[in-house]
């Protein structure tokens, strides 16, 4: 039996549903015969909002694992786990086994029961720059396996910086005591690697979402055209996020960041005549980001309504979200995982970038130079490079689509690397 921690299908990011998706998809692929147990976050899950259901209800090698919705009792329910298994492993070296108190915690008796387990820690949670909570949301949650003795696989991501001493010692021990460590952009591969973490154990691999099958062009377009989006042979995808709230950036590169998408709109319609299709990357109820506040007052602010097409009439599966994107012949993203499902779907792309991981990612599939920073950004750069990308798009595609067999079958690696682990143990 497989675990899968640090993802969610129903996640209101829905880039965390999609590295899940695809992550079971490819180990459903690789390893069909051992089961899957998805441990999930989410506190409010939207269950029409994936297609998790539909896919694997019927599924007996597939199976949810649900924390507690209540966020506080969340949290101490993860300490619990984690002196539990801190008692554990202590008291093991005695010969006092408390195995049986063990299998009372639904976390830790899903970890015993496992032979491996495979971590995303939501592609980039692995550091501490998003506050002290969420770092010891991810202290007690992997260092419980760890703990049990068991195989610990990180699936791609990013991983660090850290700035605090602890949590830079930490994740150190975490580090070292994982099976495999796997980054889906050099900076973490140099990261990690500066920080005496054995070089045997890293590897570099695409971000698993590369790998998510999308929705059919045909129910693409019926999506679009519930969304009222006229059937046109050319349009530009927006995915619109709110940076401030969650740190991403301070308040002063974040309302630049919205000066600039009311201006490149404008600019884009006035230019070029064609619509912009506004594609939310998260829940769209009200939650702790301001994604939909963000679009209503961009929309209330923009010149050419007309021309701007919100998709909003109800929440959307990531593979829906990613057949929507396909069918853009340009994309402009704040959202990493809604410019992975661009660049997946071989469409030209623009990355709005507040973290190191956009420029990697972009590197791996040669198209760097498409990734602006955005707290040294400025509009005369970004419509240069609207422009460049909108000129070169059909040479962008083609190199994109020169490229995409090959990262596909790196992403179905990772599935490789976990059937090796559990060939090794079977061989003891």
């Amino acid at each position: 039996m497989i675990s899968i921690t640090g993802t969610d299908p129903f996640s209101g990011n829905r880039g965390v549903s999609a590295m899940c998706m695809a992550t079971i998809d490819v180990l459903r692929k690789t390893i069909p015969q051992h089961k899957l147990k998805i441990i999930t976050s989410g506190f409010d899950p939207d269950y029409s909002a994936s297609l998790y259901i539909s896919k694997y209800k019927d599924d007996k090698k597939v199976e949810l694992i649900k924390m507690p919705k209540n966020r506080i009792y969340y949290i101490f329910y993860l300490m619990y786990s984690l002196y539990l298994s801190i008692a554990y492993n202590m008291l093991k070296r005695f010969n006092i086994d408390i195995k049986s108190l063990l299998y009372r915690n639904k976390i830790l008796k899903t970890y015993l029961q496992s032979d491996a387990i495979v971590c995303l820690n939501a592609g980039d949670g692995f550091t501490d720059i998003y506050g002290v909570i969420r770092s010891i949301l991810w202290i007690h949650d992997y260092l419980p396996p760890l703990l049990l003795n068991k195989k610990v696989i990180f699936f791609p991501q990013t991983i660090g910086p850290f700035n605090n001493p602890i949590t830079r010692l930490v994740a150190k021990f975490i580090l070292n005591k994982v099976k495999i460590v796997i980054v889906r952009e050099e900076i973490s591969e140099r990261y990690i690697k500066n920080r005496d973490i054995s070089d045997q154990k890293i590897l570099l691999l695409p971000d698993m979402a590369m790998a998510l099958e999308a929705i059919n062009l045909k129910d693409a377009k019926k999506i679009l055209n519930n969304e009222e989006v006229p059937d046109v042979k050319e349009m530009i995808g927006i995915s619109l996020r709110d940076l401030f709230t969650p740190n991403c950036v301070n308040k002063a590169t974040f309302e630049k960041y919205l000066d600039l998408m009311v201006k490149t709109i404008d600019y884009i319609i006035d230019k070029y005549g064609i619509p912009i299709v506004l594609v939310s990357h998260h829940e769209l109820k009200k939650f702790k980001l301001r994604d939909v506040d963000i679009t209503i007052e961009i929309l209330a602010k923009i010149k050419n309504k007309d021309k701007v097409y919100w998709i909003h009439k109800r929440e959307y599966a990531v593979e829906e979200l990613k057949g929507i994107i396909g069918r853009c012949d340009l994309f402009i993203g704040a959202y990493m995982h809604a410019n992975i499902g661009a660049l997946s779907m071989c469409v030209p792309t623009i990355g709005l970038s507040y973290s190191h991981k956009f420029q990697g990612i972009f590197e791996m599939l040669g198209q760097e130079k498409y990734v602006l920073n955005l707290k040294n950004l400025n509009y005369e750069e970004l419509i240069l490079k609207v422009e460049d990308a909108w000129t070169n798009r059909e040479k962008i595609r083609k190199e994109l689509e020169a490229r995409m067999p090959e990262v596909k079958k790196q992403v179905m690696f990772a599935g490789e690397l976990v059937k090796k682990v559990l060939g090794e143990q079977e061989s003891i």
